[in-house]
Parts: structure tokens; C-alpha cells; sequence
């Protein structure tokens, strides 16, 4: 992500370093695992001294999964990591159902709340129609 092409997509400070360029694509091209390590490390001092970015709080993720109708779920990266997709999809291609588990999904939510939703914003937009006219008539 701190490859000058990833700027405007996936990198958030938009830096750019040729030198850095060329290590990733180095490492890109290497097909032995060690030597392919150290290209990768090479590359991440250089990030580490650079500092490209700096970041300034790991907050706590609060995450919400069903045990009682899924299984094997598994965090990233590490044990103590993340269970939902963040760094990878690794949760999600590992996870299975439990055996024998209820398939009935939940009923949601009952139609009085998506009929009231709706009025809501029927009115919210008539009112800012109806106020957006105004101001127009006022100034002519």
C-alpha cells in the first residue's frame, strides 16, 4: 500500500518513493522463500526509517459471531488477532457450520419499522424540498 501506485486506491498518505518501488518489485519477482523473506524485510526497514506514516492509536474491535451455529473460526493475523475479514479472508474460508445447527435465519425486523423508516424519510425530503423553495422564492 505505500507503492506510489496505490496512491488515490489503497494507500491513505499517498507517498511515493522510487526507491521503495523498486524493493517491492523486487521482492515480487523472487520465487525462493528466504530469499524472498529478506527482500520483504529490506523492504519494510526501509518503510520503518522512511516513515511514510505514523500510526497514532490501535483501537479495540468489537466484533460479533455466532458460535452456536458456526465453527472454526480463525483469527488474523495471529491467534489473538481479528476473527472478521481486516487483514485477510482467511476466517471466512475456514469457517464451517455446526452440525445439526437451526438453518431458520432470523425474522428481522418487523414491517412497522421499515414503513415508519420510510415515512421518515419521505418527510425529511419533502421538508427539504419545501425549504430549499423557500430560500429560492426569498431571494428573487
Amino acid at each position: 500500500m505505500f507503492t506510489t501506485g496505490q496512491c488515490g486506491s489503497w494507500s491513505d498518505g499517498c507517498w511515493s518513493d522510487p526507491t521503495y518501488d523498486k524493493l517491492y518489485e523486487k521482492q515480487r519477482s523472487i520465487f525462493d522463500r528466504e530469499q524472498r523473506r529478506e527482500a520483504v524485510f529490506d523492504a519494510e526497514r526501509y518503510l520503518y526509517d522512511a516513515i511514510p506514516g505514523v500510526v497514532l492509536a490501535y483501537p479495540s474491535w468489537l466484533e460479533a459471531y455466532r458460535t452456536d451455529r458456526f465453527t472454526d473460526w480463525t483469527p488474523a493475523p495471529g491467534d489473538n488477532g481479528y476473527l472478521l475479514p481486516v487483514y485477510n479472508y482467511h476466517s471466512l474460508l475456514t469457517v464451517r457450520p455446526v452440525e445439526g445447527a437451526s438453518e431458520a435465519s432470523s425474522p428481522g425486523l418487523p414491517a412497522w419499522i421499515w414503513i415508519a423508516a420510510a415515512a421518515v424519510v419521505i418527510l425529511v425530503g419533502f421538508r427539504l424540498a419545501r425549504r430549499g423553495r423557500k430560500e429560492r422564492d426569498e431571494e428573487a
